[in-house]
C-alpha cells in the first residue's frame, strides 16, 4: 500500500484505513505501506521512489482535505503511475475530509481520478461514494 497525503490529519485517515483493513483480515495478512507527503513528491527523485514502491503495490490511497485539485507535480505523477499500472490488480483509494469540513465540493477532484483508474483498469474507491451509505465512512474521518 502506498499512502499519498495531504496534512497529518489526511496520514492519520489513511492509517485507520491499513489498521482496519488488517482487522478485518484477521491479522492473517500483513499489509505493509509507505507514506509520501504531496510535498515531497515535488522531488523527481522520491517520485521515483514512491513509483517503484507503487508498482510493487496492490493499493494507491490518496488521502487529501478535498477543497481542491491535487497539485500539478501530484496529479502527473498519478497519472503516468495509473497508466504504468494499467492492468495489474489495484486499488485507488481517495479518503477526503467528512463533508462540511472542507471548503468546496469535490466532485472534480474525485472524477478526475475515477476516469484514471476506470481508463487503466483499477478499482477505485472513495470515502464519499457509497461507503456513505454503508456506514463505513466515519472509520476514515
Amino acid at each position: 500500500m502506498v499512502i499519498v497525503y495531504e496534512d497529518q490529519r489526511s496520514l492519520r485517515r489513511a492509517e485507520k484505513l491499513q489498521h482496519h483493513l488488517s482487522r478485518r483480515c484477521n491479522n492473517e495478512l500483513e499489509i505493509t505501506s509507505s507514506a509520501w507527503n504531496f510535498a515531497l513528491l515535488g522531488s523527481s527523485g522520491l517520485r521515483k521512489r514512491a513509483t517503484s514502491e507503487a508498482l510493487d503495490g496492490d493499493m494507491i490511497v490518496i488521502s487529501a482535505r478535498g477543497g481542491c485539485e491535487l497539485p500539478e507535480h501530484l496529479h502527473a505523477w498519478l497519472k503516468r503511475l495509473i497508466s504504468l499500472k494499467k492492468g495489474a490488480h489495484t486499488a485507488l483509494v481517495v479518503l477526503l475530509e467528512p463533508r462540511g469540513e472542507d471548503t468546496s465540493d469535490t466532485p472534480t477532484l474525485t472524477d478526475s481520478l475515477r476516469r484514471m483508474a476506470d481508463a487503466s483498469g483499477l478499482d477505485f474507491f472513495c470515502n464519499r461514494d457509497k461507503w456513505q451509505s454503508q456506514g463505513l465512512a466515519p472509520m476514515f474521518n
